[in-house]
C-alpha cells in the first residue's frame, strides 16, 4: 500500500471531480498547455501516451518534451505550470477521473501551438 502520494490540498474548497474521455486520434503533438492549478488523473479505461515538459515561461522545445505510457495502473499528477497535453489513446478511447479546481479549463489555461511532433509507436 502506498500512502500520501500526492498532496491535493492545493485544490482547497474549489476542488472538483470530472470524467474525461479522450478518443483515439493521429499521433501528432501540435500544442501544449500550462496553468496554475494542480491536476490529478486516475485512468480507468484504456491505454495512452502522455506528453509533458518542465515548468517554464516559454513554450517547450521538442527536446524538452517527454512521453509516458499511461494505463489503469498509473494514476498521475500534473503540477502547476507543467506543460502537457491531452493523452493520445493507444486504444479506441481512454477514460479518466480527474481532480482539479472548478473553472480551471475555462479560466486558467494558457494553450500554445508548437511545431508538430509525430509520435511513433
Amino acid at each position: 500500500m502506498w500512502l500520501d502520494q500526492a498532496d491535493i490540498g492545493l485544490l482547497g474548497e474549489r476542488g472538483t471531480i470530472v470524467y474525461l474521455v479522450n478518443k483515439r486520434r493521429p499521433f501528432v503533438l501540435d500544442r501544449m498547455e500550462t496553468h496554475t492549478g494542480l491536476e490529478v488523473f486516475f485512468p480507468v479505461k484504456g491505454e495512452s501516451v502522455l506528453a509533458v515538459a518542465p515548468r517554464s515561461e516559454n513554450v517547450p522545445k521538442p527536446e524538452d518534451i517527454r512521453f509516458f505510457f499511461v494505463n489503469t495502473s498509473n494514476p498521475y499528477m500534473i503540477n502547476p505550470y507543467v506543460w502537457h497535453w491531452s493523452t493520445f489513446p493507444l486504444t479506441e478511447e481512454a477514460g479518466f477521473y480527474l481532480l482539479f479546481i472548478k473553472g480551471l479549463p475555462k479560466k486558467d489555461v494558457s494553450e500554445k501551438e508548437i511545431s508538430p511532433i509525430k509520435i511513433d509507436f
